[in-house]
């Protein structure tokens, strides 16, 4: 039998998972059999879909966190905004993920930053940002409304916006090259996947691979 160690498959997705959603486009970057660091964990609805790795997960929700060591090696409570000086878990990873947490963090950059340390040799950081150029805000804002809502791109519990220009100028501030820029959309997604000239307009969310 082979281990999971020397399989070098990359997960392609559940069916039930949208093909160009976030989710899905993230699961994609992460190599089979390496050891994962979720950084915003929740419920562990990552590491659920990673069976062939361990997942490392962390957040500040404790409700959540206790459903989440049910699919994660470990998983600790910690405040994103507050994070401590030595590292939680004395071990490096293959592959970070931040999905959908830094623009809900007061400093994104020095979050990133931190991680940093995490990160083993040629390993990557993930990262998810909501795209505030969407078709749909930009349609919205030309007719005077820019209305925050309980979820999605103008979520009421976001503290920074992002486009694909400025998403890249923060992944550099904080001392990471860029590998890989993509736009995830669940009804939109193969043009936000496939057709370069549109994707700024068609992407819900940003993903970007970096390496140190």
């Amino acid at each position: 039998m082979q281990s999971r160690s020397a399989t070098t498959k990359r997960y392609a997705g559940p069916p039930s998972l949208p093909r160009f959603g976030s989710l899905a486009t993230i699961l994609r970057q992460i190599p089979a059999g390496g050891d994962v660091l979720d950084v915003g964990c929740a419920e562990g609805y990552l590491a659920a879909h990673l069976p062939g790795n361990r997942v490392w997960g962390l957040d500040g929700n404790p409700t959540a966190i206790a459903r989440a060591r049910v699919f994660c090696a470990e998983a600790a409570i910690v405040d994103l905004n507050d994070l401590p000086a030595t590292p939680l878990f004395r071990r490096e990873f293959g592959t970070v993920v931040l999905a959908d947490v830094l623009e809900h963090l007061v400093d994104p950059e020095a979050t990133l930053r931190h991680f940093k340390e995490y990160i083993g040799k040629s390993g990557r950081v993930i990262v998810s940002l909501p795209n505030v150029a969407l078709w749909r805000c930009r349609l919205n804002l030309l007719f005077g409304r820019f209305d925050y809502q309980d979820y999605g791109v103008l979520d009421r519990t976001h503290l920074h916006l992002y486009t694909f220009k400025t998403a890249l100028e923060l992944l550099r501030a904080a001392g990471y090259r860029p590998l890989r820029v993509q736009g995830a959309a669940n009804l939109l997604g193969p043009v936000a996947a496939h057709v370069q000239p549109l994707r700024n307009l068609a992407s819900i969310h940003i993903i970007i691979t970096a390496a140190p």
